[in-house]
C-alpha cells in the first residue's frame, strides 16, 4: 500500500495556565472576531469558558473545534493539513495569550492522530498481516474466539525538563475499527473515514512546564516542534513502515 495516502486526520492543542482574569472581559470580543472566521457556526458559553465549532450541517471534509477559558485555551483540527492546522493553532493560542493576560503557562499538551483509513476487509487483512510481520504478537493473541482480531502496540514515556518540568509521552498504534475511531479518536466522522476504520498512531505529547506567559508562543513554538520531531520518528517506524510493507 502507499504510505503518502496517511493523512494527519486529528490535531489538537491544548495550553493550561493560571486563572486568566482578562477573560471575563474579553470572551465576548475575541469569540466575534473568530465567529465569522468561515471556519466555525457554532458557539456556546459555560461559566468560565466559550466554545467555537464547525455546524455539524456543514461539515465536509474537516471540523474545527475552539475553546477559550480562564484556566486553558485549546484549538482542534480534523480532516486539514498539518501546515494549515498549526497555523490556526498559533493564532488562536496568541490571541487568547494576548486576551487573556495569564501570568504563567503551566502545561503544553499536543495530539496528533495520523491515519489510513480501510475501506474493505482485504485491506485489513494485509495490514494486520504487515503488522504482525514487523512487529510480532503472537503471544499476546486472545484465547477466546474473535470474529476479528486488529492487532496493536502502545508505550509511554517520562523525560525530565529543566529543573521541575517535565515531558510526557503516549503511542497508541494499530488498527482501530470505526467504533473505536468515533468513541474515542476522533470527534466528528468524516465522509473521508474508512467504512473499517483504520490503521493509525495517536501520539500525545503533555509538557508540564512553569513558563511565563510573555514567553509563551516561542515556547509553544518550540514544544509543536519538538512533538512534530518526535511523532514523526515514531510514525515513521511504525504506521508508514506497516503500510509500505501490506
Amino acid at each position: 500500500m502507499k504510505s503518502d495516502a496517511i493523512v494527519l486526520r486529528r490535531y489538537e492543542v491544548q495550553v493550561h495556565y493560571d486563572t486568566a482574569f482578562a477573560w471575563f472581559d474579553t470572551s465576548g470580543t475575541l469569540a466575534a472576531r473568530w465567529a465569522y472566521s468561515g471556519h466555525f457556526g457554532r458557539w456556546g458559553r459555560a461559566e468560565d469558558s466559550i466554545t467555537l465549532s464547525t455546524d455539524t450541517s456543514e461539515i465536509e471534509n474537516r471540523y474545527f473545534a475552539a475553546q477559550y477559558g480562564a484556566r486553558s485555551s485549546s484549538f482542534l483540527a480534523e480532516g486539514v493539513r498539518l501546515k494549515d492546522a498549526r497555523e490556526l493553532t498559533e493564532r488562536w493560542v496568541q490571541d487568547c495569550l494576548t486576551a487573556g493576560g495569564p501570568p504563567t503557562i503551566r502545561r503544553i499538551y499536543v495530539r496528533m492522530l495520523h491515519t489510513l483509513p480501510i475501506h474493505h476487509e482485504a485491506e485489513r487483512a494485509r495490514l494486520q498481516a504487515a503488522l504482525l510481520k514487523l512487529f510480532p504478537l503472537s503471544g499476546f493473541l486472545p484465547s477466546y474466539d474473535s470474529a476479528t482480531f486488529n492487532s496493536g502496540l502502545s508505550f509511554n514515556s517520562r523525560i525530565p525538563r529543566g529543573l521541575e518540568g517535565e515531558l510526557l509521552t503516549t503511542a497508541q498504534f494499530g488498527i482501530f475499527t470505526e467504533i473505536q475511531m468515533a468513541g474515542g479518536f476522533v470527534s466528528m466522522q468524516l465522509p473521508s473515514d474508512g467504512a473499517l476504520g483504520g490503521i493509525g498512531l495517536a501520539f500525545d505529547y503533555d509538557l508540564r512546564v512553569e513558563i511565563p506567559a510573555r514567553n509563551g508562543m516561542a515556547e509553544l513554538r518550540a514544544a509543536l516542534n519538538d512533538c512534530a520531531r518526535l511523532e514523526s520518528d515514531v510514525r515513521t517506524r511504525s504506521l508508514i513502515s506497516v503500510v509500505a510493507d501490506a
